[in-house]
């Protein structure tokens, strides 16, 4: 059993710009938000270098934060800051229309 911090890049997107082969969705409204998780920052250590800071089990998180926790990460595990994934985090652009993004969060224990 372990920590893990799980970010996700939510992406608004208008369903008649959306085509899933095989899939009929409801009609229900004209937004669709897709849920990809683009981080697992895992361990003990890294739970107890932000214990306390993240209060709720889950919770949306600013694209500053997202930077901040993934830069410690990788100073506490003693990774590399991947580029690609930090232009991925800097080049979100908040807001509620097709292509818009928003970044969440949910800990496991």
């Amino acid at each position: 059993m372990g920590y893990s911090l799980f970010i996700n890049l939510n992406t608004f997107i208008e369903s008649d710009k959306l085509s899933i082969e095989g899939i009929t969705l409801p009609t229900l409204g004209n937004k669709i938000t897709v849920k990809q998780t683009i981080f697992d920052l895992d361990g003990w250590e890294f739970a107890e270098e932000i214990s306390g800071e993240l209060e709720e089990v889950s919770g949306e998180l600013d694209k500053e934060d997202v930077l901040e926790l993934y830069t410690r990460w990788c100073k506490v595990t003693k990774n590399e800051i991947e580029q690609e994934l930090v232009d991925i985090i800097n080049n979100a652009e908040y807001g509620f229309q097709h292509g818009n993004q928003y970044f969440s969060y949910t800990q496991s224990y």
